[in-house]
């Protein structure tokens, strides 16, 4: 006699398996093969939290299906906001050596990328209380090199379960862009935005992180984050050179 054992798996389980396939751009067939499992039902578990299929995921189907949805206007939002963060960009970057200003495409590339590390808690925007413009933008991440060291550079045979639960684990960030519109600068904009990741570290299970970078030329910034405990880790050097034609 031949006995079967049924693998189940967590409405957790699955909707991080459909956020990884959403994410990725890799083929589902090669997703489903990554992660253990029959391409049908990767297809299936997509389906049902989309919407088309609801029954697939059980009882837990409707939180499942809210919870997808959820996610979707968040992604959403976070485009919205990243229109923010590239006008205010654009603006207080201007005069640095070497800027470039992000287009339309770059902020859509730029949203793809996020996804993966995206925290609500994390992106903030200053904006003006009579008006509602936005004058300054500090977009930080949880640092998921926590996750990827664990992963060990492979996704199989474990890798893939520390990248879909180890960011649970996440206790540091990583402050990758914070600032302020020219004509607001030095207003208390920045402070407000400083006090703010103390707050939010205070709430969350993040409690410290990397910063960077900062301009050397930046006396501002350099001396707010030493005055908030901050050390200076890393030193960077550009060289430029004129190439005769």
């Amino acid at each position: 006699m031949i006995t079967t054992t049924r693998r189940s798996f967590t409405d957790e389980f699955k909707r991080e398996a459909v956020s990884l396939l959403a994410s990725s751009g890799r083929p589902l067939t090669q997703v489903a093969t990554e992660l253990g499992i029959q391409p049908s039902m990767l297809r299936t578990w997509r389906d049902a939290l989309n919407g088309a299929a609801t029954p697939a995921l059980g009882r837990g189907a409707p939180a499942a299906v809210s919870a997808a949805s959820a996610e979707q206007a968040e992604i959403r939002r976070l485009r919205r906001e990243l229109d923010l963060f590239g006008e205010t960009y654009n603006e207080a970057w201007k005069d640095n050596w070497g800027f470039v200003p992000y287009s339309k495409r770059d902020l859509d590339h730029y949203a793809q990328e996020l996804q993966l590390v995206f925290d609500r808690n994390w992106f903030m925007i200053a904006e003006k209380v009579d008006t509602g413009e936005s004058v300054g933008v500090a977009i930080t991440v949880p640092d998921i090199n926590q996750v990827l060291r664990k992963m060990n550079g492979r996704f199989l045979p474990f890798g893939w379960w520390h990248f879909l639960f180890g960011r649970r684990r996440i206790t540091k960030v990583r402050v990758g862009f914070l600032g302020v519109k020219p004509e607001y600068q030095h207003t208390g904009v920045a402070a407000g935005l400083y006090i703010e990741h103390f707050d939010t570290a205070a709430r969350t299970r993040q409690k410290g992180g990397e910063m960077g970078w900062i301009l050397e030329t930046n006396d501002a910034m350099n001396r707010a984050m030493e005055g908030m405990g901050g050390s200076l880790a890393k030193r960077y050097r550009v060289y430029e050179r004129v190439l005769a034609a």
